[in-house]
Parts: structure tokens; sequence; C-alpha cells
């Protein structure tokens, strides 16, 4: 499968981004297959439910991160850079957010599957998914067949936020790292004890 063409119109600009908000070593292929899934890089859509813009932000959380994040607040919502600049804060914030229940760490494969979920769902919905999957004795620090079984979110909502990481991660992030965009399968690296 090859690349949205709009793909390549702004590489440059969230390769610089990633590297700005996560650091030199940042998961661009990873946040690439994000914009992929969310919009095939098309800052004109708009969603059913009312998302807009590469990142596809509803009106509401585009406000707050637009409120929240001072880099954010001279540039106009829905530009492209807002939009690359938004995803790479509000992921960040998502993944901070994250924290272990159970274990001293929680993995990577599971870390960015879980932030993920909460991006797509909101991390209210993702804290509930977790405290279920403790109190059914599962893990709730392993995303994998521990979490992403458990929620009592309506049967399209459940559908629709597994379905999220599944593509993104597992699909279209194969594509960006084939295609050369820095980063990793962080399913495939190992943990670090």
């Amino acid at each position: 499968q090859t690349l949205p063409s709009k793909s390549y119109q702004y590489n440059a600009i969230v390769i610089k981004e990633a590297r700005m908000y996560w650091g030199p070593n940042a998961n661009v292929a990873l946040f690439a297959a994000q914009f992929h899934q969310e919009s095939a890089w098309n800052n004109e859509a708009k969603s059913y439910v009312g998302a807009k813009g590469l990142g596809q932000f509803m009106p509401g959380t585009a406000v707050e991160v637009h409120n929240r994040y001072s880099d954010l607040k001279a540039l106009p919502m829905y530009s492209p850079l807002w939009s690359v600049k938004a995803l790479f804060l509000y992921n960040r914030q998502l993944y901070n957010g994250i924290k272990p229940m159970k274990q001293a760490t929680i993995h990577d494969c599971s870390k960015y599957a879980m932030m993920l979920s909460a991006y797509n769902g909101g991390a209210g919905w993702l804290n509930r998914d977790r405290k279920q999957t403790l109190a059914l004795g599962q893990n709730p620090d392993i995303w994998w067949g521990n979490v992403e079984r458990n929620s009592r979110r309506a049967g399209w909502a459940i559908k629709e936020n597994r379905d999220y990481p599944v593509r993104t991660m597992l699909k279209h992030t194969k594509l960006y790292l084939a295609a050369g965009y820095p980063g990793v399968d962080v399913c495939l690296v190992p943990s670090k004890k």
C-alpha cells in the first residue's frame, strides 16, 4: 500500500514538530500513522460528529488544548501547523497521564496503545476500562489481551476505539516505517527492565 500523496506535503513539519515535543528519538512513523488514521492527511477533513482537521480534534478538545498550551494560542485552530502541534502536545499529555497500576512500568507497546485509545475516546474512558480490567483480575498495565477486552462503553464505541490502536500501530505504522519515517515498531522492541 502506498502513502497518501498529502502525507509528503506535511512530512517535514511532522518530523520537526515531533522531535520538538517528543525529543530527537520521537516515533515519527507512529504519529504519521495516527494522522493517516485520523484524516488521511486531509487538513479540511470533517467527521460526521464534528471532528476537524489533520488530527480530527473535536471542538471541545480543540478549545481545551488551544487554551492549555502557549504554543497553540498564536496559531489559528485547524491550520495544518496548529493540528500537528496540537496532536503532539495532546498525545504527550495523555501519554504522561498513563501511570502503572500493578507493575513498576508499562511497556511502550501498551502505553502507546492506551494513549491512542484515550486520544480516540477520552482519558476518562481509558481510566474506567483500566479499573474494570483490574477489578476482573487482569493486568491494567497491559493493553493487548487485557485492557482492550474490557469496557462498558456502547458497542459501536468499543469497536471504533479498539480498532484505532490496531490500525494505527499494527497496520499504518509499518507503512511509514517502510517509507523511511524515523521511528520503531514499539511492539517489537523488548521492554527495558
